[in-house]
């Protein structure tokens, strides 16, 4: 009996650990979505959770280890996706559906939490993070399976074969960052936004037909 409340003790140990180390990484994302790095304070991230701040050392080994941490929780969910997927595909129409899909998902991703994929994109142009081993090993992994899909459709004669796949990989990605690097403007001057459902189905729409007419 002694020991089985002792075990019990220590599950409840364990998940209280894991519980305060998902709460700062949530509320730390949710800071570095608001606002930049540096105006980001170790004191704030553990105010806005309750949490005693040393637990950021504990956990993450300071604030640029939460902020990588935060990436690389993001970046994984969209890695695992991207392997789902963008697998080897079996005909033209699977080729299509599975590319269309993929814009979908990025889209669909950004409208739930706008901020959060901002930060994404403000950690992509930072020169010193993508020089790290987490932003490395995630995101060029993701560019990567997206560049062997191309390739793949490329020898199955899915697409053309003067396609250049790093080229339209880099292309592609371009245009999806862009709508969404601008969505703020379309919504300042012309009431857009990409977190409207209708027009962000327009927007798929003319981005996948427009993309899919210049490779296949």
């Amino acid at each position: 009996m002694k020991k089985h409340a002792q075990t019990k003790r220590g599950r409840n140990k364990s998940r209280g650990h894991d519980s305060a180390r998902e709460q700062l990484l949530l509320a730390a994302q949710q800071l570095f979505a608001k606002k930049s790095f540096e105006a980001v304070s170790v004191c704030e991230i553990g105010n806005a959770c309750r949490q005693n701040i040393s637990l950021i050392n504990y956990y993450f080994g300071g604030k640029k280890g939460i902020y990588l941490a935060c990436i690389e929780a993001f970046g994984r969910k969209r890695l695992d996706f991207n392997e789902r997927i963008l697998t080897t595909p079996t005909s033209p129409e699977d080729f299509r559906m599975r590319l269309r899909f993929f814009i979908e998902e990025i889209f669909n991703t950004y409208a739930e939490n706008p901020p959060l994929f901002s930060l994404m994109l403000r950690a992509g142009e930072d020169r010193d993070i993508i020089k790290e081993t987490t932003y490395k090993d995630i995101f060029l992994k993701m560019l990567n399976t997206l560049k062997i899909f191309f390739e793949k459709a490329k020898k199955q004669k899915f697409i053309r074969s003067n396609v250049d796949t790093h080229i339209c990989c880099a292309m592609l990605i371009g245009m999806l960052v862009h709508f969404m690097r601008t969505d703020h403007v379309e919504q300042l001057y012309f009431n857009y936004s990409l977190v409207n459902p209708e027009y962000r189905q327009k927007v798929i729409e003319s981005l996948y037909n427009n993309f899919i007419s210049g490779i296949v």
